[in-house]
């Protein structure tokens, strides 16, 4: 140990300090005067954690001295900085008054980034960080909150707290989020605590202390009898949740239910001393619970997370060009962020300047990236893969798609299956026969036989395996691209023998391709379309856009600028490009203009407006110069859609559309539809889906979104081809998020396995019950073989509603769902 003297610390309030080195690698700071208020330690720490070789500041309140851990042979470096003055930008984002904090003698600060932080680091490489704080140590609170705010953050993969310990260690994504950005969530989420409603904590035992008493239990029954009253009162407490449940039912519901005939097992086994099978009992309600609950969660967490999850901190552009790093709750609508390769987009909204591909399938299943550049829209929640983007804010949080679709799926997945609940009442309804039958057994077996027939309910099994099986195809469907905003849309899909299809926007795409360019006149085709597209190159009617980009798919050049415009509503537009007048519009426009095409064209165009395409007709210079001829574009996938849907059972298909008949009915022929109706005004669209309800059918409507509004209501099932940007609006109860036709068959190949695999589950568990129960009068089973096939159907039902996971994720994807 030595000492290298004192010196004058350079700030407005001069400090004499004295160090003493006691490592290659540390030394102590002294100086009473530095740690007199809170407000000169915050100084301190500035200064000291400004130096790049500082690793760590320990202070000793006790004896008013720091201790500073450094880089080997940077002692000199770090001991200047005491005479500059305190650095700008660093934030300490730590109560140094706080009475919890301030009850520990030594408190350490780590510097993360520009943050200042009293979380200790233990361990930091690429993609895990591993943290101790002593406010973790014992207590839930913290716990739960430090959970939800590490849910929250993008990029985050799995993070484990050791109460005990006061530990926490964090895997996360160093392309999504970096250390710092990691320890402002811990301390944001920790400092808003307080206001979180925190949940009861008893579940964090419920597992431990079942296995607990599981041990004891049979130490007491088959070693040491002596430890039967412990074990008695460990048994109990384990079964404190089905008492609960039961004293709930009873008292508040005025029914019986399993929970009722779980509690009497319990007491039964406390009055004729079957502690162990008790426990036993206990411990397999327990892993159930526990599987359930963990599962249950893990998944939703997966599936919300995708959405819901937001950077902590983002790019903020300011008035003068730099960029400041800021919290994404300091964003608002009109301010510009800068957002670079490898980084996920924050907020909706639309490219300034910069170009980029984003990966935009964790929001709309769309697999290859989408190139974007100025003037583009962005959504949050899709990762630039490459490039640099300017963003201008239209929203942010909670009111970006994104976050609308999260909100979303957090309703759906608490749906409860009818089948479920079918289920659940029919094991509630046998409850008195269960009792009269255990009655019974007991009388003439004895009490095992009674007790093994109480055991043998059925509402366990189903009321874990349910649930789980609705997360997991929602889990498929978001995967896929699909948005189920109503839970009961899954159930019903599989009962569905009628889908019928809005035409135009569902079966045809919005916008209509050029099919051919028609000239009269002087003008050649090639020019016509030059001078079309730049007469509509300011609009984005769809006209507008299948004319401009048929142009630009041709290998067209750039657009002369207009010299002038005039647009007639609801009939055409005259434009002057190049000292050259350019009519487009109708045929009526041409007329009321004084533009007469001859009659043999005409005559040869009606077999073309009989069809239904859109004629778009053209004038140069106050001469006919022909048409553009668009048809409607049949969307390519329409015809795979139609396919799938007759494989999968659908006994009819039709088309409902506004348009003429004939357009339709080629339509139909062409995809192989059962039935069309044409000429449908939007009104009466529910009305016609209101009559094949009538006629006992199950009807499935698949439309363009709000256009359809009551057609989606009052079908069975809707669907809509909104996409994301759509759903705050649509009133159907699933979106395609990619805005096609593409998922239609394995929308319904989901909602069939929901309910195989959910009747498959209640099979195993009425079957092994069954066979435990015709057992105690056949085979003289007793409460253990009740035991071993009531708690082992019912874990087998979980792990089959987990089975279609396990199918499309693999082994890993399981594995990971499990930890």
């Amino acid at each position: 140990m030595s000492s290298i003297g004192s010196a004058a610390f350079a700030t407005p309030q001069a400090a004499r300090f004295s160090v003493r080195v006691t490592a290659p690698d540390c030394f102590v700071v002294g100086g009473t005067e530095w740690f007199a208020t809170p407000a000169r330690t915050a100084e301190f720490l500035r200064v000291t954690l400004a130096a790049p070789a500082v690793r760590s500041v320990t202070i000793d309140r006790k004896l008013r001295e720091a201790e500073i851990r450094h880089a080997a042979g940077d002692r000199g470096a770090v001991i200047a900085t005491y005479r500059k003055r305190p650095a700008d930008g660093l934030d300490l984002d730590v109560d140094l008054e706080d009475p919890e904090a301030c009850s520990h003698r030594r408190r350490s600060f780590y510097r993360y980034g520009r943050l200042i932080s009293d979380w200790v680091r233990q361990e930091e490489r690429p993609g895990l960080l591993r943290l101790r704080h002593p406010g973790l140590r014992g207590r839930p609170a913290v716990w739960d909150a430090v959970a939800k705010g590490l849910d929250g953050l993008l990029g985050i993969l799995a993070f484990r707290v050791d109460g005990i310990g006061g530990s926490l260690t964090i895997r996360f994504d160093p392309a999504l989020i970096h250390a710092q950005q990691v320890v402002h969530g811990l301390h944001r989420a920790v400092r808003e605590r307080a206001g979180d409603a925190i949940g009861p904590v008893l579940h964090r035992i419920d597992l431990p202390v079942a296995v607990g008493s599981l041990a004891l239990s049979g130490v007491a029954t088959f070693a040491a009898p002596a430890l039967l009253p412990v074990g008695t009162a460990v048994m109990l407490a384990t079964a404190v949740p089905s008492y609960r449940q039961a004293a709930q039912v009873l008292v508040r519901e005025r029914r019986l239910s399993v929970d009722v005939l779980d509690s009497i097992i319990f007491t039964t086994c406390l009055f004729t001393g079957e502690i162990f099978a008790g426990a036993m009992t206990a411990f397999f309600l327990s892993v159930g619970r526990t599987l359930l609950r963990r599962t249950q969660a893990q998944s939703a967490r997966l599936l919300v997370d995708a959405f819901g999850r937001q950077p902590s901190i983002v790019r903020l552009e300011r008035p003068d060009g730099s960029t400041a790093e800021v919290p994404i709750e300091a964003v608002r609508a009109g301010d510009v962020i800068v957002v670079e390769t490898g980084e996920a987009v924050p907020v909706d909204g639309t490219v300034q300047s910069g170009e980029g591909m984003l990966d935009q399938q964790a929001l709309t299943g769309e697999a290859a990236p989408v190139e974007r550049a100025a003037d583009d829209p962005v959504l949050a929640a899709t990762l630039l893969v490459a490039g640099q983007i300017r963003v201008r804010v239209e929203r942010a949080g909670k009111d970006t798609t994104a976050g609308k679709i999260a909100d979303i799926l957090r309703e759906t997945v608490s749906h409860k299956l009818e089948m479920q609940s079918r289920g659940e009442a029919l094991a509630d309804s046998i409850v008195v026969p269960a009792l009269g039958v255990s009655a019974l057994a007991g009388a003439v077996i004895g009490p095992s036989a009674a007790l093994a027939v109480i055991n043998s309910d059925l509402g366990t099994g189903i009321r874990m395996a349910a649930p789980l099986a609705v997360v997991t195809s929602l889990s498929a469907c978001i995967r896929s691209g699909i948005l189920v905003k109503q839970g009961r849309a899954l159930e019903t899909l599989p009962k569905i023998d009628t889908v019928v299809f809005d035409k135009t926007g569902t079966l045809t795409r919005s916008v209509p391709e050029v099919g051919e360019v028609v000239a009269c006149g002087r003008d050649d085709p090639a020019a016509m379309l030059r001078l079309a597209a730049a007469a509509e190159q300011n609009f984005s009617h769809p006209i507008a856009r299948a004319i401009v980009d048929h142009y630009k798919a041709g290998g067209g050049g750039p657009l002369p600028v207009l010299d002038a415009s005039q647009y007639a509503l609801g009939f055409g537009l005259t434009v002057t490009i190049e000292g050259r007048q350019v009519r487009l519009g109708s045929r009526r426009f041409m007329d009321r203009e004084g533009l007469a095409f001859p009659e043999t064209f005409d005559a040869a165009m009606a077999p073309r407006r009989e069809a239904g395409h859109t004629l778009i007709y053209m004038g140069v210079d106050d001469a006919p110069a022909g048409l553009i001829d668009l048809r409607p574009s049949q969307r390519p996938e329409a015809a795979d859609a139609v396919q799938s849907l007759r494989a999968g059972g659908v006994k009819e298909l039709i088309i409902l559309s506004g348009d003429h008949d004939r357009p339709t009915r080629q339509l139909a022929g062409q995809l192989g539809m059962d039935r069309y109706f044409a000429e449908v005004l939007p009104e009466d669209k529910a009305a016609v889906i209101a009559g094949l309800q009538r006629e006992g059918r199950s009807v499935c409507f698949v439309g363009d979104g709000i256009n359809d509004a009551l057609a989606l209501r009052q079908a069975d099932v809707s669907v809509s081809l909104s996409g994301a940007a759509g759903i705050a609006t649509d009133t159907a109860q699933v979106v395609f998020l990619e805005g096609n036709l593409r998922r239609m068959g394995e929308l319904f190949g989901i909602a069939r396995e929901l309910h195989t695999n959910v009747g498959q589950s209640w099979n195993l568990i009425r079957g092994a019950n069954g066979i435990c129960v015709a057992g105690v009068f056949l085979a003289g089973f007793n409460l253990w073989h009740s035991v071993f096939f009531n708690n082992v159907s019912a874990l087998g039902a979980l792990g089959n509603a987990l089975r279609p996971l396990h199918r499309r994720a693999g082994n890993a994807g399981v594995i990971n769902l499990l930890r």
